[in-house]
């Protein structure tokens, strides 16, 4: 999945690395595919999970398209992390979602289906077309 993003990247895109405490060695293999990419740090309560809405709007950029990979088996991070950048697409900011692992949280019933598509959602797949 990194070598396939990696191909079709070109320097007009911003990438961010949402990743929680499970997948740190995903985060650390990212960090070495993309370098010049920012990290949003999840934070884990008792029953909660979650992300800083104000550091993703300042992390998000308005000049470059953002792809976003989201690295957790969490479907409540999935969730809000969906929900979240769903809102912040708009015509002048473009995100991608992206993840290398499309685990069971992606397909959970409380995942927006039209979130991950107005996303681009990419994943890798077993199946080639």
């Amino acid at each position: 999945m990194i070598e396939y993003v990696q191909g079709k990247r070109n320097a007009e895109q911003h990438v961010i690395i949402i990743a929680d405490d499970k997948n740190k060695k995903v985060k650390e293999q990212l960090l070495l595919g993309f370098p010049g990419a920012d990290t949003l740090k999840v934070t884990q309560e008792e029953k909660n999970i979650g992300i800083n809405i104000e550091k993703l709007t300042e992390l998000l950029s308005e000049e470059a398209d953002n792809w976003v990979f989201v690295e957790t088996d969490n479907f409540k991070l999935v969730s809000s992390v969906s929900s979240i950048l769903n809102s912040m697409n708009t015509k002048d900011r473009k995100v991608r979602m992206f993840t290398t692992n499309k685990n069971n949280a992606f397909d959970n019933e409380v995942i927006s289906n039209s979130h991950l598509s107005n996303l681009h959602f990419t994943y890798p797949s077993v199946y080639k077309i």
